[in-house]
């Protein structure tokens, strides 16, 4: 056998060293952020509004034959997709900005855990409010002022532990689609309080 540049020769057959391209980026990880957290989002809202629909007593009492109202899942849908997936995607980076992208410890984690649950989490929670009445044609302002408090309460329980784990351990690239999948069974809650009627003495004069 003889080896000349670029070529190995092995008696009468020669070969040419394989170079094997580098596998192509798929088609998601070519999409722009704010594409890819907008279609995440409004996926897992739809997954959640499905859900709590099919699981909360309350709304199945209203719908006993078990369909699925799919013009509400849709508004449900675009509240994710077009507020929650890029809101909280531009939001984070904010965080990040303010206090740093390295990975932080837990003492750093909880800081912006608790930036975030103070600033990030009241107004998405006033625009989802008012886009989804919007959506439906009622007024933003009462939805506000009768589910903002519960909303806002209920939540507490759930993000600043779920988001400390989310800024102790998952990187940046990876938090909305943690964030979505932590809040599938948050999606599913906030589609019950969202669809659910406001009592007419709960509705501010």
């Amino acid at each position: 056998m003889t080896r000349q540049t670029g070529v190995i020769k092995v008696g009468r057959t020669c070969t040419r060293p394989q170079h094997h391209p580098p596998p192509a980026p798929s088609q998601l990880s070519l999409m722009h952020p704010a594409l890819k957290a907008s279609l995440t989002s409004g996926v897992l809202f739809t997954a959640g509004d499905i859900l709590s629909q099919k699981l909360v007593p309350s709304l199945a009492s209203h719908n006993p034959q078990g369909f699925v109202d799919w013009e509400r899942t849709a508004k449900f849908g675009i509240c994710g997709a077009v507020l929650h997936g890029p809101y909280f995607l531009y939001g984070f980076r904010q965080v990040d900005k303010l206090i740093g992208t390295a990975q932080p410890s837990f003492a750093c984690a909880i800081k912006k855990a608790a930036v975030s649950q103070v600033t990030l989490f009241p107004v998405f929670i006033a625009s989802f409010l008012s886009l989804s009445a919007l959506l439906d044609g009622v007024s933003p302002k009462e939805r506000v002022e009768a589910k903002f408090q519960e909303v806002f309460v209920n939540g507490a329980l759930v993000w600043p532990l779920a988001n400390v784990i989310s800024f102790r351990f998952v990187p940046v690239a990876l938090r909305i689609p943690y964030v979505n999948l932590v809040g599938l069974g948050w999606n599913t809650y906030l589609s019950s309080v969202n669809g659910a009627r406001i009592p007419e003495h709960e509705i501010p004069v």
